[in-house]
């Protein structure tokens, strides 16, 4: 290899510019390649894309099992005169509307629970006018204690609702208690009483 002050390109093969004017050096040949530098931070998260097509509807599942068709709803429509003693009177319910794993008597007085479970009952005693006295619901002729209501005065509406085990032949009535005297009941519905069960 040779150079020229006055020559700015290198003498050797490889014929290309020198890496400084006026200087042939032997920089024109590529070196080897170095190694690998460092990896760069990772990069600014992109927007979000489109969202996707629907998926295909699953399969149907397996039918649930029902309670509810152990349930009762009687009814008293008729304006009925009951006479009231201490003891409890049981209110007659002719009208059923519907009635499903339970039993009335003849006297539509009382109720039998074909089916062992929790039961939600509820019941509505309205009357033309009032006495002070209480009303109840009897399992096996035995208060159930929550579903007492007593009115100290002369009130002519009582109402309860509640939750009960119950177990199949117990015997429900719909009671009114606590003196000695006659009432009527409401015409439309002066007394109603509804189970269902709920487990």
């Amino acid at each position: 290899m040779h150079y020229d002050e006055y020559d700015d390109s290198c003498c050797d093969p490889c014929s290309m510019p020198s890496c400084h004017p006026y200087d042939c050096t032997p920089c024109c040949c590529p070196g080897p390649r170095g190694p690998r530098g460092f990896q760069g931070p990772t990069g600014a998260t992109g927007p979000i894309g489109n969202t996707g097509p629907t998926g295909n509807t699953g399969a149907t599942g397996p039918t649930g099992t029902s309670v509810i068709t152990n349930a009762l709803s009687a009814l008293n429509i008729s304006a009925a005169t009951v006479s009231v003693t201490s003891d409890g009177t049981n209110i007659p319910l002719p009208v059923q509307p519907y009635i499903n794993g339970f039993t009335a008597n003849a006297s539509n007085t009382q109720f039998t629970v074909n089916q062992t479970g929790t039961y939600f009952i509820s019941y509505v005693i309205k009357m033309t006018s009032g006495l002070p006295m209480s009303s109840r619901i009897t399992r096996n002729d035995t208060p159930i204690l929550n579903s007492i209501s007593t009115s100290s005065t002369s009130s002519n509406e009582y109402s309860v609702s509640f939750m009960q085990s119950l177990t199949a032949g117990d015997v429900l009535s719909l009671q009114i208690y606590g003196v000695n005297g006659t009432v009527t009941l409401q015409s439309g519905t002066g007394a109603s009483l509804n189970i269902v069960r709920i487990a």
